[in-house]
């Protein structure tokens, strides 16, 4: 799901800067003047809101399922930490979504929150997927089983370098 999130991100981020970076421009992408337009039913501004609950409501679905079921004595710690990834990875995504709406009103300040978030999922995201990702293989040898995944990691790192790239 965030890798589906963050490549729709990134088509958003792309198409605000292709409008040249330019404040004026995207905030009248935004402005609910557009309202009015011919053939225009709805603003960039409500259209772009209603994508971030929609996003903030799959998240909650996603993290309500996962614990909908109670995981066996044995793979408590390995739930934890993998809910711990993902409670983490929602969390990043939130927040380059909050820095993707606040890039219609001060795109440089957004770019430069977004920046600041480049390599901080090692600590918030990678640890716990690597716990997770452990206690899955020992259980798998306790039973004698091969694994046949792994539970990733940081998705977000080519969403970073494009941020890290683009300057307003």
């Amino acid at each position: 799901m965030s890798t589906t999130q963050l490549g729709q991100l990134v088509s958003e981020f792309v198409t605000l800067t292709a409008l040249g970076g330019s404040q004026s421009m995207i905030q009248g992408l935004l402005d609910d003047d557009n309202d009015s337009q011919p053939g225009n039913k709805d603003s960039a501004a409500a259209q772009l809101s209603r994508h971030v609950e929609a996003q903030r409501d799959a998240w909650k679905d996603l993290i309500a399922d996962y614990r909908s079921l109670a995981p066996p004595n044995e793979c408590v710690s390995i739930a934890d930490s993998y809910g711990q990834a993902v409670g983490e990875t929602r969390q990043m995504v939130m927040e380059v979504l909050d820095h993707l709406v606040r890039a219609a009103s001060d795109p440089s300040s957004a770019v430069s929150a977004l920046m600041s978030m480049r390599g901080t999922s090692g600590n918030r995201i990678d640890v716990a997927a690597k716990e997770a990702d452990n206690g899955i293989q020992a259980v798998c040898v306790r039973y004698g089983e091969s694994k046949w995944f792994s539970v990733s990691s940081d998705v977000g790192s080519e969403f970073s370098k494009l941020a890290s790239d683009w300057s307003p």
